[in-house]
């Protein structure tokens, strides 16, 4: 969801507003209920940019399956770019382990960090 999209969402949503410090940094963060029912959160930054977005969707199968983790998509390169990842998955999602790395793909030149429930950003 792009910034523009959530702030129109929230607006059509009747979104609330609450003050949070995450990792030391101060956010506003607006809560809504997406038109599928699943709760959506946006995190607006001290420059009033929309700076996260995330969403909870359950699996109807599995429901709510990874709440309490990350998982890293895409392995860094060497153990150098693995300890800067490491930091930094720390930085923006803190109290969460990275629980495990998935590989796509056979190129070892992307990485992405994502806490489920899902961040979608």
């Amino acid at each position: 969801m792009m910034p523009y999209g959530f702030l129109r969402a929230a607006t059509a949503n009747n979104a609330t507003v609450k003050p949070q410090t995450m990792g030391g940094k101060k956010y506003n963060v607006l809560t809504f209920m997406g038109q599928n029912k699943a709760p959506v959160t946006g995190y607006i930054n001290d420059q009033n940019m929309v700076e996260r977005v995330e969403t909870r969707i359950d699996n109807a199968m599995l429901g709510d399956m990874f709440r309490d983790y990350i998982v890293a998509i895409e392995g860094p390169q060497s153990e150098a770019r693995a300890s800067a990842i490491i930091a930094e998955a720390k930085r923006l999602i803190p109290n969460k382990p990275i629980r495990y790395v998935v590989n796509t793909h056979h190129h070892f030149d992307l990485i992405t960090l994502t806490w489920l429930p899902t961040w979608i950003g």
